[in-house]
């Protein structure tokens, strides 16, 4: 039977992308998923780069082994994050936790040559990994490695809309039945189509964010405020450009527990805008025609459902090759929109 469900390709399908990252997780009860330990494989790297090696250690995290307690004088940095930290199509010294480590101990000796200059930056990034995740690695595991220093890198993938929620998911592997189920499945594609189809079998057709921007807030502060009395220095980074409410949420948060924050975004357009210069953009009403100053773009959908928030991809036109915006839209009667939750989405 297995057989004859990989030929025929039972089930739904799953791209490349995805394939690759869905048989490195195992289930679990706390997290609904962790990536599998001490495993070496090669991921499809961008075009100049080629393939890229990926080594998780015995913990199931991108990179060397660490102990459960760091060693004398060291100074030890935890990221919680999700691909952007994890650094997925780049190789492992080219993350930024790798890049932020060295970094570390170069300021570390300048600043006391006699220092030993030790650093430990522990990636815990994990693809695919929402707010509500990152809080539960928090407390069943990160807290425990007693770090120096935090880095909160989570919320990119909170909006995005799912059947299920990620709290309903942790609730459905509770049965035992089910965590045996999802665990084979990530090894067979039988096992894989049984799985899906347990879950259309009479579900609504209800979509929403795996995590709602109330409880993205919630599990922010809940991480900053525990590593805070501890006292563990934090730091807030924003990597969420398709989240449209990611960076309202992370920098009032940060803002409140004295944090320093990053919005990574607002630090390349300033790059861009230095190194490019001022970009001639289309008028939008007369095709063909440049203009300097920067045009906005009256942009309405119709939604199907209740939710607070779409978003819209934009065709880039005046720069070369296929490059896009992405828009965060709304319907809560601010940033442009005329009237809440009357299911027109307004373009931010």
């Amino acid at each position: 039977m297995e057989f004859l469900a990989r030929v025929m390709k039972w089930g739904p399908s799953l791209h490349p992308h995805h394939q690759f990252h869905y048989y490195l997780q195992v289930p679990d009860h706390d997290l609904i998923y962790r990536y599998r330990s001490g495993v070496r494989t090669v991921f499809s790297g961008s075009e100049d780069k080629g393939d890229i090696e990926v080594r998780l250690n015995s913990r199931g995290y991108r990179g060397l082994e660490w102990a459960a307690v760091a060693p004398p004088d060291t100074f030890r940095v935890v990221v919680l994050g999700d691909s952007s930290t994890f650094g997925l199509r780049i190789d492992e010294d080219s993350t930024y936790p790798q890049v932020l480590k060295r970094l570390l101990e170069g300021r570390l000796k300048a600043a006391d040559p006699d220092s030993t200059g030790r650093v430990e930056v522990l990636n815990m990034g994990i693809p695919g990994y929402t707010s509500l995740q990152g809080a539960r690695l928090w407390e069943t595991e990160a807290k425990q490695l007693k770090p120096d220093f935090l880095v909160w890198a989570l919320g990119f993938n909170d909006s995005f809309m799912h059947p299920d929620p990620d709290r309903l998911r942790i609730e459905t592997l509770a049965n035992p039945l089910r965590f045996w189920l999802d665990g084979w499945a990530r090894k067979s594609r039988l096992a894989f189509t049984a799985a899906w189809f347990l879950d259309q079998r009479g579900r609504p057709m209800h979509f929403g964010p795996r995590v709602g921007r109330g409880d993205f807030d919630d599990n922010v502060r809940v991480v900053l405020g525990q590593a805070q009395r501890a006292g563990i220095g934090t730091a807030v980074v924003d990597l969420n450009i398709p989240n449209f409410y990611a960076r309202g949420v992370l920098e009032a948060a940060a803002a409140d527990h004295q944090a320093p924050f990053l919005h990574v975004r607002s630090l390349f357009e300033e790059h861009k805008a230095a190194s490019m210069g001022t970009v001639e953009k289309p008028n939008l009403a007369e095709p063909g025609l440049g203009r300097a100053e920067r045009r906005s773009l009256t942009l309405r959908a119709l939604s199907v459902g209740s939710q607070e928030s779409l978003l819209a991809l934009i065709a880039r036109p005046d720069l070369p090759g296929r490059q896009f915006d992405i828009m965060a839209m709304n319907d809560r009667g601010e940033s442009g929109d005329e009237m809440a939750n009357d299911g027109v989405f307004t373009v931010m």
